[in-house]
């Protein structure tokens, strides 16, 4: 998959950079409102790979709850540093769903796991959430960094 297009409330695509520029030190890019495109932040999150946040006028409260349980994996060269971030703001969240595969409630269960997940996009001024996309977070030295899976149509 070389891009997935996610829908965001209008305002918030610069907030959403912010974000992944700070936090995870994605290199981001940003478009203005015009008349071919909407705000925009193309966020860099692998080799060839992006998030595209697309301000939308029609995108409301359901439309974010139905995000709700999405889920993407990505992998981070400053994994500890990363942990610790998030940490700090209380982002690291453990899900119920998959407590036998990994948590990361501390520092040394995502080490132990090599996983760290969270899951709120959230401006990081105010602390407010701006929506949720759950993110599987592993280190480059994870077992499955740029493994290219075996695929046979049938």
């Amino acid at each position: 998959i070389r891009f997935v297009e996610i829908a965001c409330p209008r305002g918030s695509s610069p907030l959403i950079a912010r974000f992944y520029k700070e936090m995870l030190g994605c290199s981001v890019m940003e478009t203005t409102d015009s008349a071919e495109t909407a705000p925009t932040a193309v966020v860099c999150v692998g080799p060839g790979v992006h998030l595209a946040f697309v301000e939308n006028d029609s995108t409301t409260k359901n439309d974010l709850q139905d995000m709700e349980g999405v889920h993407i994996c990505f992998y981070a060269d400053d994994f500890e540093n990363l942990y610790h971030r998030l940490s700090s703001r209380d982002l690291i969240w453990t899900n119920p769903r998959f407590t036998h595969l990994d948590t990361c409630d501390t520092w040394e269960d995502a080490l132990a796991s090599r996983t760290l997940r969270f899951k709120d996009i959230v401006n990081l001024e105010k602390g407010e959430k701006i929506l949720e996309l759950e993110h599987e977070t592993r280190p480059l030295r994870h077992g499955q960094y740029l493994k290219v899976p075996k695929y046979e149509p049938k």
